[in-house]
């Protein structure tokens, strides 16, 4: 055991530096964006159990579940859009959650292909120009890491007409940050109005 551990430790701040080191880059990329250039993150949320205010008890096993994938979109303000506009000199940076909300189950990547074709369509419908879009997500073999993946990747800049994309995967186990709450207060805002009367008499 102790053997192991010592083993643990020796890795240990070679991790710990990665992970401080890509929160940071990440962090200054936002405030130092260029001009017609896009951060996302992407990540999925924990499947959500539908419910009913009112349901027959057999339900509770049988209930239909949803995939939830969040996309924090950071980019430079759209006057039309967002009231401000956004100059080299004043640069003003919006941040927006970008939900997806499928019946699809299969986190892999044709899903994540597809939610950033929705993305892009999102950015060329509010017209914010995108050469260079930077990518930051887990390392989810599946979704986002495998040879398929990659191939993907390797596609579509030119599908999506940007000139550039640059991917970043995040060190194994710190991907959290605030794509997560914001899946959490999604669910939060569904689950309260189903049990808003069972508090109606609770006082305080």
């Amino acid at each position: 055991m102790v053997e192991h551990l010592k083993t643990v430790l020796e890795t240990f701040p070679g991790h710990s530096f990665r992970a401080k080191w890509q929160t940071d880059q990440l962090k200054k990329l936002v405030e130092n964006l260029p001009e017609n250039e896009c951060v996302t993150v992407h990540d999925f949320s924990e499947n959500y159990r539908c419910t009913e205010k009112v349901e027959i008890q057999s339900s509770y096993f049988q209930r239909t579940e949803v995939s939830i994938h969040i996309t924090l979109i950071y980019r430079h303000a759209v006057l039309e859009i967002d009231g401000a506009s956004s100059t080299p000199d004043d640069p003003t940076i919006i941040s927006e959650h970008f939900y997806v909300i499928s019946p699809d189950e299969k986190h892999d990547q044709y899903f994540t292909r597809h939610v950033k074709n929705l993305v892009s369509e999102y950015l060329n419908e509010i017209n914010y120009r995108v050469d260079t879009m930077h990518e930051f997500c887990d390392g989810c073999q599946s979704q986002y890491k495998s040879r398929h993946c990659i191939g993907t990747l390797a596609e579509s800049a030119a599908e999506f007409g940007y000139n550039k994309i640059i991917r970043n995967y995040f060190e194994s186990c710190h991907g959290k940050g605030p794509q997560d709450a914001a899946g959490g207060l999604l669910k939060i805002k569904q689950i309260l109005p189903l049990y808003a009367d069972n508090f109606r008499y609770v006082r305080l």
